[in-house]
């Protein structure tokens, strides 16, 4: 997922007069009651929170859960209305899941970074799945992804194949500073919220900015761009952040996508951790491409073609386009 990560302490200074005009303060269990309260808040910047469904599964859930003594009382709950105002795409995990899911991610070896192999004059890009924020992860992504394109920058090759199949997501940052030699500069993704409006994730170079504050950057600064037929290959494996780099190279010129439709979860998330270590993933808006057209759910190939040979019609299509 494009995601943003937002701290306790912002957290708490961001909902702090939400929290404090809603809980009852004093009580035995006004502990529970803003864990409640905060939760919720963070919950109505969902893309659907000004829905009546929202509206009435938050009144709901404040009845419900008013008088629980225990803050992990309200685990269930909160879990099951989270989708009501993001989604899908949205969810709420306990401090043990949390830790679990930190975890696995801090695990991240070798043989998850972008690799490149050249097939009969075709540069072959994998781009994993990668969900670490971790910043020396990043970087290591990153950078693997933008040097093994750059090293093959001076062969005479037809064009390039980025394969996102197996892809499904996490941060799509780094992935977009990962591909940038083989995306053209400006606008290549936008966030859609709520209310329409859209705000605009940028490549300039190796560098990947969004509301003109840089997210990533790659060491290798003066890496060449490629500009030469690229072949984007897809799956219903293809999720999240995954998605959004399939959005990225939509309307590129010498861009296609092959493959299947993607699993359908073309938006943006925001993480937020809770004052007990649970965490809550909000869906705050969907994907568009640089020409404004939204997506949001599965996103279909250019070439719909069967997955086992999808990598196949791909790369005929680089090699009729260069040679054509």
């Amino acid at each position: 997922m494009g995601s943003v990560r937002v701290r306790r302490a912002a957290v708490r200074a961001i909902l702090a007069a939400a929290v404090i005009a809603s809980c009852s303060c004093g009580s035995p269990n006004s502990e529970t009651a803003r864990y409640v309260q905060e939760s919720l808040a963070i919950m109505d910047r969902g893309i659907y929170a000004d829905s009546t469904q929202w509206q009435a599964a938050r009144q709901s859930a404040e009845k419900d859960l008013d008088g629980v003594e225990s803050i992990s009382g309200t685990y269930s709950r909160l879990a099951r209305i989270v989708t009501i105002a993001g989604g899908p795409h949205s969810s709420y995990r306990t401090p043990a899941e949390t830790a679990a899911h930190e975890n696995a991610i801090n695990a991240t070896g070798a043989g998850s970074w972008p690799s490149v192999t050249v097939d009969n004059g075709i540069g072959i890009l994998t781009l994993p799945t990668f969900q670490a924020n971790n910043d020396a992860q990043v970087k290591e992504y990153v950078d693997r992804g933008v040097n093994s394109i750059e090293v093959h920058a001076n062969e005479a090759l037809y064009g390039w194949l980025i394969d996102i199949r197996w892809n499904q997501g996490g941060n799509v940052y780094p992935m977009l500073a990962a591909v940038s030699p083989l995306l053209t500069d400006g606008v290549v993704l936008q966030y859609v919220d709520r209310e329409g409006v859209m705000s605009s994730v940028v490549v300039h170079g190796t560098t990947v900015s969004f509301r003109n504050e840089v997210s990533v950057v790659s060491s290798f600064q003066n890496a060449r761009k490629i500009h030469a037929p690229i072949a984007v290959v897809q799956s219903q494996m293809t999720t999240s952040a995954g998605e959004g780099v399939a959005v990225a190279f939509r309307g590129q010129p010498d861009s296609l996508a092959f493959g299947e439709s993607t699993f359908g979860f073309s938006t943006s998330n925001v993480t937020v951790s809770l004052s007990d270590g649970a965490l809550i993933v909000i869906t705050t808006a969907t994907f568009a491409d640089r020409a404004g057209n939204v997506y949001g759910g599965r996103i279909e190939p250019d070439r719909r073609v069967a997955l086992s040979s999808a990598i196949g019609s791909a790369e005929q299509w680089v090699r009729e386009d260069s040679t054509g």
